[in-house]
């Protein structure tokens, strides 16, 4: 069976947001260690003089909300392929299984005024309580068990499975191409 442009189509967008997953991610845990370096060089008093630490901290906000745009953009594609590559099925599911709350992220992310209004569309679910903190969409921490966007999504359990549905997904485009 020949595959569709619009098949390919799915399947191309899948590979470049699986890749920004992965490109993003790298980005905001790099940015991440430069907060951390520049909280190790001063004390709680001069914090807020250091020049660099308040940069990392408002391109923070900017690399994690790219990073929700990715991986919410990823599963989207990912869905459509999942309709007509039944061989993709089982990784796609994977994948998804690994980011339950990723679209509900981004949703609060794109539209955080709304929320900060409390008007957003899942106003009730904004706020969440953690084993050791409550958190709300628009913040982020990090423990033990990693970087977390919002309390609900793990940048690198993201990454991971971008990195690992990636080469599927690849080659699945690879292979349209060698059928032309």
């Amino acid at each position: 069976m020949t595959p569709t442009n619009d098949e390919w189509y799915f399947l191309n967008s899948s590979k470049i947001w699986l890749r920004g997953i992965v490109h993003q991610g790298r980005r905001l845990l790099e940015n991440q260690q430069r907060m951390q370096s520049a909280m190790q060089a001063i004390t709680g008093e001069n914090l807020i003089w250091r020049q660099d630490f308040p940069v990392y901290n408002d391109l923070r906000i900017v690399e994690e909300h790219l990073f929700a745009v990715s991986v919410s953009k990823a599963i989207d594609w990912l869905k459509e392929v999942r309709k007509f590559r039944k061989d993709l099925v089982v990784d796609i599911d994977s994948f998804l299984q690994e980011l339950p709350e990723a679209k509900d992220l981004r949703n609060m992310r794109e539209h955080d005024i709304d929320y900060f209004k409390g008007k957003g569309k899942a106003q009730d679910r904004f706020v969440k309580n953690m084993p050791d903190a409550t958190i709300d969409g628009s913040a982020s921490y990090s423990d033990n068990n990693g970087y977390f966007i919002g309390g609900r999504l793990n940048v690198q359990h993201a990454i991971d499975a971008a990195q690992k549905l990636y080469p599927k997904v690849e080659k699945a485009v690879l292979e349209i191409h060698e059928i032309e």
